[in-house]
């Protein structure tokens, strides 16, 4: 019988190209390129096949795959060629002796390619496939075996695949195509970013994926750019072309498709048109956590939409400085369907010298807490056709420093109607020398509550104007206000605790309408909840005429039939004869009315010119009248 040494380690275990153990592999052994026997005893009574065939845990054994140690045959040097389950080759591994060959020294090995000489085990793991060959078992209970190979493949970073460049000299565009088809092929959920500026020339598409993120790793933090005081990743992707990242259209269903970028900086201050991520449809959650977006003379956006949307978008802790156009930017997509939602929260951000801070023309909710909204060109938050939202705790100061006559925040109805608007806790500022005409505009909502703020500074002509084309506001007001707010349009509905508000009524009579001249008249109201109390005064000029028929006066609103059907709304008044007599009257309004007449008391003769008395010059009349609205 020939004499044998045991081949390292006493059980050999081999591991495919996936870093699992080989089951069902083979391993063919030669000498010469002529198989070569090898055995299971160190008496080289019991060869073993050849191929050798591996068990279920990639381990050599026997024809009825009890695991077994090998033997070779003392002077020989084999070369092992190992085979996975379906007999696709590995790897050939040459110059294979027994650990007590005198022929070389040698170390033993943990894995599939146990080499020869020292030199020859240090050359393996030293190799792009080394960490294969060194195993690695975690820590915890039932845990399973595998190698330092496998475990390194489950985290991949850019700077892992060609042609990434963290100098920002090169193209590293094609790098990050590649990184997230590995991830998308070998279902990885996150790629890993570290510190550098790299240049991104062309649109990097997202591929189908169920959730994933790209996460900055960067260790050292710098000053943002423009020495705005607030930190950011030391990680930049600093684009070039028109669109760094598209978010496609994929086939997912509901509560998939999450993409998350955290602690990733958009440079786009050498891009010409540029817009660091545009979103498409079909991922429902999109996240961007600790970003810095930066712009420059060109820079469009820092996140836009395309395409009919269906996410959940989240912007927390992220700077978006120096953007042209719009830090975020959702133009109107029509025909706009049920599906077609677009939640939208901004948390503890901070945009400073864009164009708009957020410029919505379409969303199903947007939610903004605790922003810091300054200095932005044009204005601070553009709303137009967002059906619910919350503002919370944000602080605007010094917006439209363009010099334009925008706003603080605008809310506006030209795509689709706004429903409910909460502002509550919220800073307005405006400052000389910025310019800004109206801090707060309010030009459509269906239910409005605004409480908690406060509206200060000199520059602003307006805090809040509220103003529509048509349709039923109800707003409640309770703030503090440093300069005035204005109110137009027929049937707005004001809560405004402890302040009245003033209305000018129209004195009409019902066959030719009285004229005011230098005469007077004024009203104001205050709507508590669904119940209004108005009052009105009219003091007669030297001009004024007096028409003929039966006089009316209108109301602040119409009195509301839904609470008061089939009902007469009552109050009371004077209509005063200075120097001869006070006339006691009755207002009365009927349901569905925007007016009242008034009774005289004494005879329940409905007033007109010569009713109670004629009126002349310098004659009074005052009433007040509660009603649903």
């Amino acid at each position: 019988m020939p004499i044998v040494f045991r081949s390292p380690p006493t059980v050999l275990q081999f591991f495919n190209n996936a870093g699992q153990p080989n089951a069902g592999g083979s391993v063919l052994t030669q000498v010469g390129g002529v198989n070569m026997a090898t055995y299971s005893d160190a008496g080289s009574m019991t060869p073993l096949p050849n191929p050798i065939p591996l068990n279920s845990r990639g381990e050599i054994s026997t024809a009825t795959g009890a695991s077994s140690e090998l033997f070779l045959i003392q002077g020989m040097s084999y070369t092992f060629t190992l085979y996975d389950a379906n007999a696709n080759q590995i790897g050939v591994y040459p110059n294979i002796v027994g650990i007590n060959d005198p022929a070389s020294a040698t170390i033993t090995p943990s894995t599939y390619n146990p080499g020869t000489t020292v030199g020859a085990q240090l050359a393996n793991l030293g190799s792009g496939t080394g960490a294969n060959n060194v195993g690695y078992t975690p820590p915890f209970p039932g845990s399973v075996a595998t190698n330092v190979g496998a475990k390194l493949a489950q985290t991949v970073s850019l700077t892992d695949f060609a042609g990434s460049d963290p100098s920002g000299a090169t193209d590293s565009s094609g790098a990050l195509v590649a990184a997230l088809s590995w991830a998308s092929l070998n279902d990885i959920g996150t790629l890993n970013v570290p510190a550098g500026k790299f240049k991104i020339a062309s649109t990097v598409t997202f591929p189908a994926l169920p959730a994933f993120r790209i996460v900055g790793v960067g260790g050292k933090r710098t000053a943002a750019v423009g020495n705005d005081g607030h930190p950011t990743s030391s990680v930049f992707l600093n684009y070039t072309g028109g669109v760094m990242f598209t978010i496609p259209i994929v086939a997912v269903t509901y509560d998939t498709g999450n993409v998350n970028f955290e602690h990733i900086g958009f440079d786009q201050t050498a891009s010409a048109s540029g817009t660091a991520v545009q979103l498409n449809s079909g991922y429902d959650q999109v996240q961007f956590l600790g970003c810095g977006f930066y712009g420059g003379t060109y820079g469009l956006a820092g996140v836009t939409v395309a395409g009919s949307p269906t996410f959940n978008i989240k912007v927390q802790d992220c700077n978006f400085f120096n953007i042209t156009n719009s830090a975020v930017y959702f133009p109107y997509i029509a025909p706009l369907g049920t599906t077609d939602y677009l939640n939208m929260e901004f948390r503890g951000n901070v945009f400073r010298f864009n164009g708009w801070a957020l410029n919505f023309g379409i969303g199903h909710s947007v939610y903004t807490y605790n922003n810091l909204v300054e200095a932005n060109n044009t204005g601070g938050y553009l709303l137009d056709g967002v059906s619910t939202i919350l503002m919370v705790g944000d602080h605007f100061e010094q917006n439209a420093v363009g010099g334009a006559a925008h706003y603080d925040v605008r809310v506006t109805n030209t795509n689709q109607s706004s429903k409910n608007l909460n502002v509550l806790g919220c800073t307005f500022t405006a400052d000389s020398p910025h310019s800004q005409a109206v801090q707060f505009r309010l030009e459509y909502s269906g239910k409005s509550f605004f409480a908690g703020n406060s509206f200060n500074g000199t520059a602003a002509t307006a805090s809040l104007q509220i103003s529509e084309a048509g349709g039923t506001f109800f707003t409640e007001i309770q703030n503090q206000f440093d300069t005035a707010y204005t109110v137009s349009g027929p049937t707005q509905q004001f809560v405004l605790p402890y302040q009245a508000v003033a209305y000018t009524p129209a004195w009409t009579a019902s066959v030719s309408n009285p004229v005011l001249g230098n005469g007077t008249i004024s009203g104001y109201y205050f709507l508590i909840g669904n119940l209004c109390t108005a009052f009105v005064t009219l003091t007669t000029g030297t001009t004024t005429t007096y028409g003929s028929g039966t006089y009316y006066f209108s109301l602040p609103f119409t009195i509301n039939n839904t609470y008061f059907a089939g009902m007469t709304a009552y109050g009371t008044g004077d209509w005063a004869n200075v120097g001869v007599a006070d006339y006691p009257v009755t207002p009365e309004g009927a349901a569905n009315s925007p007016k009242v007449l008034l009774f005289n008391d004494a005879n329940g003769a409905i007033v007109s010119p010569t009713v109670p008395y004629t009126l002349v010059s310098g004659k009074t009349v005052g009433f007040q009248i509660t009603f649903p609205v």
